[in-house]
């Protein structure tokens, strides 16, 4: 009677363990479209903060470990000093920034975006020379 119970508790436990194999993962219900848009609204208040130069509206985007990485500048790691980078940009005479995102990528699963575009900035420089960028991201 033992052999049986204890024969028949290995096959129930098999039984569940393959079915448990066989079983066909669901793919996750992902709105590519909301995802989009909401990337698109987070670049439209980036760019609005950027015009209106209010460096904590910049902060709300960033995370509070987030690293900044300026060109032709050191890493700024951290709300203080991404605080001040962002300062210090902000304030150089005649700045100018618009963005253009071109393309968003969002993953299967829906937990990762990339957002590829293109950027023109222009400021005064040295003696009041305009400087002129144009560049991806």
């Amino acid at each position: 009677m033992r052999r049986q119970v204890a024969g028949s508790l290995i096959a129930c436990v098999f039984a569940v363990m393959m079915a448990g194999c066989s079983a066909t993962p669901q793919k996750p219900v992902v709105d590519v479209a909301a995802i989009k848009t909401s990337i698109h609204d987070m670049n439209q208040r980036y760019m609005a903060a950027v015009a209106a130069k209010d460096v904590d509206a910049l902060l709300t985007q960033y995370a509070a470990d987030a690293r900044l990485l300026p060109s032709n500048g050191p890493r700024a790691d951290g709300p203080d000093a991404i605080r001040k980078a962002w300062t210090d940009f902000l304030n150089r005479p005649g700045l100018s920034l618009a963005s253009t995102s071109g393309d968003v990528t969002v993953s299967e699963a829906g937990d990762m975006a990339i957002d590829v575009g293109s950027y023109q900035m222009s400021m005064a420089g040295p003696g009041g020379q305009p400087i002129q960028d144009v560049g991806k991201y």
